[in-house]
């Protein structure tokens, strides 16, 4: 045997060497071909589409039975087999396995877009357990994934039966005085007959409502305090907000923000009159032997009109840490400034701390805060920028 032989000379189904034959895959060097390439590489090559990669779960199970087979004949390098069909599985869509859709919704909201089977692989069995809420369901798929020679991380705490799963590896069944509720909303919770988490998870928010032992601010609480402890209501699910990259609970699935990002663009989507943006920072020495950075603050009219601004205050954050700047750069005072009509006016100032005097100490996630005031309005207004790869964002903004 050699890896010219053709496929024909396996114990192949009609239906998998069809497909393979119209994949022009028609030895075992074309299968090895198929597993170090990739699957988009391979189809590529051949100027074949995802549409022509006709094998599904059942095929490349039966192709993977006749690879251990080969693996005990004495092929040479035939491990090379083996190692490939694992790779090339791992970097295939979660969609290949046989999942119901509900399975496919939960890992897609959760990653915040279609894991491959190599990504579920590297999650531990408690996150599979807070993906998808039950046991029953995380066994059938890692089922699948065993076939394929492939575990995931933890993988033996499935092996405990379900009660000793749920005991030991969840708070399932953890009492309801532990919930993190207010007084109030226990004694609703027990006057419903709801005495414990697991009752509580057998209702979704919308039957919480609908029989009125919950309002939507008491549903929040009871979202925000199970999502403590990686449980659910029924039919909510752990969502990723592609904006904050922070994950929240909603029944609701078509939208992927949080309730705070959308608050957040709503004030934002307010800003008027005014347009700022932050550039730095510039490292360097400054007078009076200061090291540090500058920032600056570009305030820009967008208006008609002759705008009278005064720069309140500005200062950066960094790990729940406040640090106000030294001094304005020489030419860049900005005070109490009249800016003219679609003109922009720019405020440098210098931060020089033992923190800052180094040019890789601004870190992503740091965050700087403006509130300037016009004098035609009674209100100050604040603005929220973050760092994130060398650029500011507007981050929020709100009326003081």
């Amino acid at each position: 045997m050699s890896y010219e032989t053709s496929l024909e000379e396996f114990d192949l189904s009609i239906s998998t060497l069809h497909r393979l034959r119209k994949m022009e895959i028609n030895t075992l060097r074309d299968l090895q071909d198929l597993f170090d390439e990739g699957l988009e590489e391979f189809l590529e090559k051949r100027s074949l589409t995802k549409a022509d990669f006709l094998l599904t779960k059942r095929h490349l199970q039966e192709i993977k039975r006749i690879i251990d087979a080969i693996d005990s004949s004495g092929l040479s390098n035939s491990s090379h087999l083996s190692l490939g069909i694992r790779r090339f599985v791992r970097a295939l869509p979660l969609s290949f396995l046989e999942v119901p859709d509900d399975v496919l919704k939960r890992f897609t909201l959760f990653m915040g877009s279609e894991p491959n089977i190599g990504q579920l692989r590297r999650l531990p069995s408690r996150i599979w357990f807070r993906i998808l809420q039950d046991y029953s369901t995380c066994r059938i798929i890692l089922t699948q994934l065993n076939a394929f020679g492939l575990f995931i991380r933890n993988q033996d705490d499935f092996d405990l039966d379900k009660e000793t799963f749920l005991r030991t590896k969840t708070k399932y069944y953890m009492a309801l005085e532990e919930l993190e509720i207010s007084k109030k909303l226990y004694t609703t919770l027990i006057s419903n007959n709801i005495s414990s988490i697991a009752q509580l998870l057998s209702f979704s928010a919308a039957e919480l409502k609908e029989k009125k032992i919950a309002a939507d601010a008491a549903i929040a609480t009871i979202r925000n305090a199970l999502r403590d402890v990686h449980l659910l209501l029924k039919d909510d699910y752990f969502i990723f907000c592609r904006d904050c990259e922070q994950r929240f609970v909603s029944d609701e699935t078509d939208g992927h923000t949080c309730e705070n990002c959308k608050a957040k663009k709503k004030r934002i989507s307010k800003i008027s009159k005014l347009d700022i943006n932050i550039s730095g920072p510039e490292y360097g020495s400054f007078t009076d032997l200061l090291h540090g950075f500058v920032l600056y603050a570009n305030i820009k009219n967008t208006t008609s009109d002759l705008l009278n601004v005064k720069l309140l205050s500005t200062y950066v954050v960094e790990d729940d840490k406040q640090i106000s700047p030294v001094n304005f750069l020489k030419g860049y005072y900005f005070e109490n400034e009249v800016i003219m009509p679609d003109t922009v006016r720019s405020a440098g100032q210098i931060w020089s701390t033992e923190r800052f005097i180094l040019k890789s100490s601004l870190s992503n996630g740091t965050y700087l805060i403006l509130s300037v005031k016009l004098s035609s309005e009674p209100i100050s207004r604040m603005y929220k920028f973050v760092y994130k790869d060398n650029s500011w964002e507007i981050d929020d903004y709100f009326h003081t």
